[in-house]
């Protein structure tokens, strides 16, 4: 028995079953892999939601288009045409995504609050005026799709939109109020757990402490970004936008100064890393480890033995160190390794 059914049975709290499958979402992320999350999630989801078919995905304001493309039971070359017609669509309407212009530089607080709403079509027109519009010819009657659930959620500071359907394939079959209810709240953890599995998957590159992280496309467009990211660029860049990575960063060569930054490729994107220069980026990987022997209260000679050194030239990398850094004494070093961390 499905979760709505329970509920419209009375015996079981709406508030008991979202949080339930809220739970189970988050808890996959440690083991579902990244690539076939949002499949596993949208399955999950009907386990419990009946539904037929299903789209999510995610874009940018300023290219309006969806960059990650999740569709389950239905070809996904209804996201283009959900695109092309969202000016007629009551849907896109409802969010103002048809008053969105691709490459605009929009105040998107401005908007309004109905983002991360759910919001059915027959809330918002007649079913006799929309199964006779272009909209249902055009998009959904091919695909048998007869009853429509959607939810908008729009991250403003990144401009990252991210759209929720899900499809029903029979007429006789609308979405209740509580699957409504249902389908609102989870669009939110949905996105959460998913920015949650991005950085549990971060974790393998060793972040360093005050290290933030974003993933971009290759023109700097955001994927997934979070508040910390958004502050250290504003900080350190602040004629940059803040819905696009500053192009010093797409290209390994520039730097921003003050920032210490890193690309790694996922994919067909970038994962790109920033944290505040220390004073001790400046030091080679061998410094790093007559450091590390300094910090762990170790002598020259153990030091040497580790990295088959002699303890004269552990002695001069420490000297060199010193010199670099600006110090004179041992203690100072230590001051600076805890200042790190």
């Amino acid at each position: 028995m499905s979760i709505v059914n329970l509920i419209r049975d009375s015996k079981i709290s709406l508030m008991t079953v979202i949080d339930k499958l809220i739970a189970r979402i988050y808890r996959a992320t440690a083991d579902v892999p990244a690539a076939k999350f949002r499949t596993w999630a949208l399955e999950t989801v009907r386990s419990e939601l009946p539904f037929d078919a299903a789209i999510w995905a995610t874009g940018h304001h300023s290219t309006l288009k969806f960059h990650t493309k999740t569709c389950l039971d239905v070809d996904a070359n209804i996201l283009d045409d959900l695109l092309t017609s969202r000016e007629m669509n009551p849907i896109g309407h409802y969010f103002f995504v048809d008053k969105m212009q691709a490459g605009e530089n929009i105040d998107l607080s401005g908007l309004n609050s109905r983002f991360g709403q759910a919001v059915t079509m027959a809330e918002l027109v007649s079913d006799d005026v929309f199964y006779t519009s272009p909209l249902y010819t055009r998009c959904f009657k091919p695909r048998s799709i007869e009853r429509i659930l959607s939810s908008l959620h729009l991250h403003e500071r990144s401009g990252t939109f991210s759209l929720l359907s899900l499809y029903r394939f029979d007429r006789d079959h609308p979405f209740s109020d509580a699957e409504k209810a249902l389908q609102q709240r989870l669009l939110f953890h949905l996105l959460e757990s998913e920015r949650h599995a991005f950085y549990l998957r971060l974790q393998s590159l060793q972040p360093q402490p005050g290290e933030c992280f974003a993933l971009t496309d290759s023109e700097g467009v955001y994927y997934q970004v979070d508040h910390a990211f958004l502050d250290l660029i504003q900080h350190y860049c602040p004629r940059a936008q803040s819905q696009q990575l500053p192009k010093q960063l797409l290209r390994s060569e520039d730097k921003i100064e003050g920032l210490t930054t890193k690309r790694v490729r996922e994919g067909e994107l970038w994962v790109i890393s920033a944290r505040p220069t220390h004073r001790l980026d400046q030091l080679t990987d061998r410094e790093w480890q007559v450091v590390d022997g300094v910090r762990s209260g170790k002598s020259f000679k153990t030091i040497a033995k580790e990295l088959e050194l002699s303890a004269s030239t552990v002695s001069n990398h420490l000297y060199r160190i010193y010199r670099k850094l600006g110090i004179n004494h041992r203690n100072e070093l230590l001051q600076l390794c805890a200042d790190r961390t």
